[in-house]
């Protein structure tokens, strides 16, 4: 793995402006997983994550209840 490439959680985490308890609690719903995770369980996030975590946070604005981003997210399409 090219860890130039990715960006670790704590790096992430203060990007988007949450906290690392967000993105594991996210990761432990199926709602958003880092692109990579070791075996020693560090989990790494690529930029282009940023993009779909701001869906994610925009729709938490509008009060969207998590099951039912999780619901848009498993069923978003190019189109």
């Amino acid at each position: 793995m090219n860890q130039e490439r990715y960006i670790k959680t704590g790096e992430f985490a203060k990007l988007c402006g949450v906290t690392k308890h967000t993105l594991f609690h996210y990761d432990s719903l199926g709602i958003f997983s880092p692109a990579v995770r070791l075996d020693n369980g560090y989990r790494y996030y690529t930029v282009a994550q940023i993009e779909v975590f701001n869906v994610i946070h925009m729709l938490r604005e509008l009060d969207m209840p998590l099951s039912d981003i999780k619901a848009y997210l498993d069923r978003r399409s190019p189109q």
